[in-house]
């Protein structure tokens, strides 16, 4: 039976056609620090908002499906850690 981590694989390998994903050993970090602002956006992006000129803020519901969104990437990258050990 596949892991989760070798359907990931297969699924990045299949869908880029570049193999497997390459990490950075140091990660960078941003010189300014990021704002409050800037995350609310972020999570509300993967919620789907698209951040034009004339759309305003993001609204409370887009922010909670943003944050489902975010909290379903860390139980997937839990999983995945988990299946490594």
């Amino acid at each position: 039976m596949l892991t989760a981590r070798q359907v990931l694989n297969a699924t990045i390998r299949t869908a880029s056609g570049i193999g497997e994903p390459q990490r950075s050993v140091h990660p960078t970090r941003p010189k300014t620090p990021i704002t409050l602002n800037q995350i609310i956006r972020l999570i509300a992006s993967l919620g789907g908002f698209l951040g034009r000129k004339s759309d305003g803020e993001p609204d409370p519901k887009t922010l909670w499906i943003g944050v489902q969104r975010t909290i379903d990437a860390a139980s997937t990258i839990r999983a995945l850690r988990e299946d490594d050990a």
